[in-house]
């Protein structure tokens, strides 16, 4: 379920387009989601230990209202500052 104060719609901005790097063969997606609301929020992935991991693709979602947003988040304590998809549309 999706609270929303505002309509969403997808509208074309969501695209993420043609990837800047190669993307490995296989069909294994794992996903997983958290409220940040409090801070800090912790997700916790378990993933199969006969699984072959080729590649791991991060993408995250947040809404940010100060000039420029917030492009930066802490994977195992290692700060990754993300490239943006899509636009707002807020």
């Amino acid at each position: 379920m999706v609270l929303s104060s505002h309509a969403v719609f997808a509208d074309e901005t969501e695209n993420l387009g043609t990837p800047s790097i190669k993307i490995s063969t296989g069909t294994g997606v794992i996903s997983s989601g958290t409220c940040l609301v409090t801070q800090p929020a912790t997700i916790d992935i378990t993933i199969h230990y006969s699984a072959d991991v080729k590649q791991v693709l991060l993408y995250w979602e947040g809404q940010h209202f100060s000039p420029g947003g917030d492009d930066k988040i802490l994977l195992d304590d290692v700060e990754v500052t993300g490239i943006l998809a899509g636009g707002s549309k807020i």
